[in-house]
């Protein structure tokens, strides 16, 4: 504060004239004058004077002179009083304003000492006046800034006139503020330094306010030049971290998922950067940019901020930051990009930061929606030209005067002309003598007649093009203009001859392969066939068709079969099935092949097929079919005679045998018969003695015992085993004339007792070389109901190929020949039969060698057991396969067998005899 020292106002003086002399106070010292005057005559004529004064001037006057002066001196009086209240009175409004002052004032001597000042200045400091007086800058502040200040007021002494400057100071309670300071020297009345007053006005507000609108006019400025999208940016992040409080951040865009990828950065380390590169669609950073709103979180939280939850993340707190500000950039209402600013100096964000950022954002929106327009322009230009340029038909863009104003590729790569054609008038690419007919075609469609323009063009080297131009009115760039589309007649006409001769080329080929083709209209019922398939059907063209006509012209026992594939078609089955069809040549078989074709809902359209004449082929494969047979039968018959020939061995051996007990009886019986005539020539009328008596019997005894062991020994035995060597080869022939033509039933029968049946058949041969066979069959086997002839004799293939196998192994005193065979249901329709060997295995790489017709490792095989095997059960529709661990480790055989195999035409007897 200032001294509150009272302040001499004017001094008193002293007026005489002559001997008298009166002492006036200082407001009488507004006669001053008039007594300097009198003072100054007496003074250059003092005689004079005192003469006239002496003669002119009597008691009286004196009287009145004194008179006068007492009023005068009364009147100053009441002046100086007056005067007196009215500078108390100024000096406490003085006061008051000093103390009230918003501005920094304060005053210091000559050195450099403070003398006082208010109580805004106190808080820079954080002292009181008192603290304050006496002492000098040097006492508070750092050594540099002290000399800066000091110098300054030295400055405006020199000068002699107040000086100005601007400074960043520091408050004692932290804030900061821009103080625009004026130092003014005062003088006393000679010209001697008092001392220099101070006065600092707070310009922080302006300078902000300033420098917001200097950014708001340079971002102004640099969308005159309509930036793209990576200046925008960048010119977005760097304008919005310009405000203070801010000093790091990023720039986020919108990608097509949802989420949102960091496209700009400042002020961030790579650590930070790697985590926060990507905001997922569903991370909670997404959802608060796509809220739409200014979010703002701080560690020291203001009545501003909107969520401080959104700063109580680990990232941030390891990236040091302490206020955080989401600002979502809104085109059309959707957050296509978002401004993520960052404090790592300051606790919090400031309101004003906030409203400037949120001006600035509507600047933003809008460079942005002109961004998002151009961009989308430019791609919508750029899609058009591509579209033009990706047409193969040439396109002219031409004003209404003919000139060309826009054409793409197709005219330079057709025509071979460049940007040069651009201005020109559309006619000079149209022989002199068709312009006539261009301009009245032009006339006819700006008149609102259209018709089509078929005029050739000029190539850039002279020659003709034969085109077919349809003219299109419309606008380009806002003006009316007319679209010329010309396509090349040239490749039309090629396509067109080709066309013709693919159609002629399909149809030999049709022809010679006896294959047609068919469409039908399923919601219309409407057939339509090609002409191969017309000569199938020996029906003429033209014909009227549908599928009810179609189905007449199917074999009656096949009909049902055909309605059911076709509906399973439209279901979404495949459609692939041979069927015989009657014509007027009789019946013929074909195979039909199809596609249905469906609306988007999924209901069938049309159907799309071919039909091939497979009648030649059918008979071939039952030739096939029935040579197989033959010679599965002679193969089968070969087996059987050679176990006919084994049990007729046995039965010559058993019947040798018993003629040799034959003989061995009747020497027994010519013994007996000689000891009988001895006996009786040795009897006696007395008897037999004891001696013969026991010859006898002894005779006796010898030919009892002779006479068992040949009946329990030899007759006996050899005898049922030739009833049953009999009875085998009965069997034999039995299975042999069972096996001898195809059947023309398929009956259901048991999987089982077919194998023991082959094993029958097999039975002496496996014997007679020592080879074991189990056979387990599983609980559950489904019966089969297919050619049970045929699978005989594929097991009997199948086993004769186990058990020599088996014989091909080196000997081995201690190897046992081994064959299982096993039986078991694979699900509901299907059976397994497996036959595993121990013999000498297959080498690897031939598993379906073996298959193939005339493949043997036998020195005298003939390769068709195990093909015609195979035939029989792909014919079945069933599978085979054939596995073995290598040489010397045997191999096992697998038949998969459906229960009801597909259905196909088998002929009778009679067909094949007739074959």
């Amino acid at each position: 504060m200032l001294p509150a020292r009272p302040t001499p106002l004017l001094a008193p003086c002293r007026v005489g004239i002559g001997l008298f002399a009166i002492s006036l106070p200082g407001p009488a010292l507004a006669n001053a004058g008039h007594a300097t005057a009198w003072n100054a005559l007496w003074a250059g004529h003092p005689f004079g004077v005192g003469l006239a004064i002496l003669a002119g001037v009597m008691v009286p006057g004196l009287l009145l002179l004194l008179f006068r002066a007492n009023r005068r001196l009364a009147e100053a009086n009441r002046t100086a009083r007056a005067s007196a209240g009215q500078l108390d009175l100024e000096r406490r409004q003085l006061r008051t304003l000093f103390e009230t002052l918003p501005d920094l004032l304060w005053l210091k001597d000559a050195q450099g000492a403070y003398q006082g000042c208010n109580p805004r200045f106190e808080a820079l400091f954080g002292k009181g006046e008192a603290e304050l007086i006496g002492r000098r800058d040097q006492d508070f502040l750092p050594a540099e800034m002290a000399e800066q200040f000091r110098a300054e007021e030295q400055k405006a002494a020199q000068l002699g006139h107040p000086v100005r400057d601007e400074r960043m100071l520091t408050f004692a309670d932290g804030h900061q503020e821009l103080l625009e300071t004026t130092r003014t020297p005062m003088y006393d009345k000679d010209g001697r330094l008092l001392g220099v007053l101070g006065l600092a006005h707070d310009v922080t507000e302006r300078q902000r306010a300033e420098r917001f609108l200097a950014l708001q006019h340079e971002f102004a400025g640099l969308l005159v030049d309509d930036p793209e999208r990576e200046t925008l940016l960048s010119a977005i992040l760097d304008t919005a971290l310009k405000l203070p409080d801010l000093d790091g951040g990023g720039l986020y865009w919108r990608e097509a998922d949802g989420g949102y990828r960091l496209c700009r950065q400042q002020g961030l380390s790579p650590a930070f950067i790697a985590q926060a590169q990507h905001l997922a669609p569903d991370s909670p950073q997404a959802r608060v940019i796509r809220a739409g709103r200014l979010q703002c979180a701080c560690t020291s939280c203001q009545p501003h901020c909107t969520d401080p939850s959104l700063i109580d993340r680990p990232l941030l707190r390891d990236e040091g930051i302490h206020a955080l500000v989401v600002l979502p950039i809104l085109v059309e209402g959707e957050p296509l990009a978002s401004l993520n600013l960052a404090s790592k100096h300051s606790p919090s964000t400031s309101h004003r930061t906030l409203t400037a950022l949120e001006t600035l954002t509507r600047q933003f929106t809008r460079a942005l929606e002109r961004l998002q327009a151009r961009e989308d322009a430019q791609r919508q230009r750029a899609n058009l030209d591509k579209l033009l340029d990706s047409l193969g038909d040439m396109i002219f863009v031409v004003d209404l005067e003919g000139k060309i104003l826009h054409f793409n590729k197709a005219v330079q790569r057709m025509l071979g002309h460049g940007p040069s054609l651009l201005g020109t008038p559309v006619a000079g690419l149209h022989p002199a003598e068709f312009r006539p007919m261009l301009n009245q075609t032009i006339g006819r469609l700006l008149s609102g007649r259209h018709s089509p323009c078929p005029l050739p063009l000029l190539r850039a080297d002279g020659t003709r093009i034969q085109v077919d131009t349809q003219i299109i009115p419309g606008e380009w760039n806002g003006a009316r203009c007319l679209y010329g589309i010309c396509r090349d007649l040239t490749e039309q006409t090629r396509i067109l001859a080709a066309l013709r001769e693919s159609e002629a080329n399909l149809r030999r080929a049709q022809a010679v392969s006896r294959t047609g083709s068919w469409h039908l209209d399923i919601p219309g019922n409407r057939l339509t066939w090609s002409e191969e398939t017309h000569r199938l059907f020996r029906l003429p063209q033209g014909t009227p068709l549908s599928m009810e006509d179609f189905l007449a012209l199917v074999h009656p026992d096949d009909r049902q079969r055909v309605e059911e594939a076709w509906r399973a078609a439209l279901g979404g089955a495949p459609y692939d099935l041979e069927h015989r069809i009657l014509t007027g040549g009789g019946v013929r078989w074909v195979r039909e092949l199809a596609e249905v074709r469906r609306a988007e809902d999924g209901s069938p359209l049309s159907g799309v097929g071919t039909v091939q004449d497979v009648t030649e082929r059918r008979q071939m494969e039952e030739l096939g079919r029935y040579g197989a047979f033959q010679a599965g039968v002679a193969e089968m018959a070969v087996s059987v005679l050679h176990n006919i020939g084994n049990a007729i061995t046995a039965v010559v051996n058993d019947t040798n045998a018993v003629s040799r007990a034959g003989e061995e009886l009747a020497r027994l019986g010519a013994l007996l018969e000689r000891n009988l005539f001895q006996v009786n020539a040795s009897l006696s009328p007395q008897g037999l003695n004891r001696t013969d008596s026991e010859h006898l019997i002894a005779i006796q005894t010898q030919a009892v015992s002779a006479i068992q062991r040949l009946c329990q020994r030899g007759l006996s035995q050899r005898s049922q085993r030739i009833n049953a060597s009999v009875r085998h080869i009965a069997d034999i022939v039995r299975l042999q004339q069972d096996a001898s033509l195809p059947a023309t039933r398929e009956a259901p029968f048991d999987a089982g007792q077919c194998l023991n049946d082959a094993l029958t058949m097999l039975n002496d041969t496996l014997q007679r070389h020592g080879i074991r066979v189990s056979l387990e069959l599983a609980p559950g086997l489904p019966p089969l109901q297919l050619s049970r002839n045929r699978l005989l004799q594929a097991l009997i293939n199948v086993l004769k190929n186990a058990y020599e196998a088996i014989r091909a192994r080196p000997p081995d005193p201690g190897f046992c020949g081994l064959i299982r065979i096993f039986a078991g249901p694979l699900g509901p329709q299907r059976c397994r039969i497996q036959v595993t060997d121990n013999g000498i295995g297959l080498p690897p790489g031939l598993e379906q060698e073996v298959f193939r017709f005339g493949f043997s490792t036998k020195a005298r095989g003939s390769g068709f057991g195990l093909h015609g095997t195979a035939l029989f059960v792909q014919e079945m529709g069933g599978e085979i396969r054939l596995e073995s661990p290598g040489d010397g480790q045997g191999a096992c055989l697998t038949l998969e067998l459906p229960a009801v195999p597909p259905d196909r035409e088998r002929p009778t007897p009679q067909e094949w005899s007739s074959r």
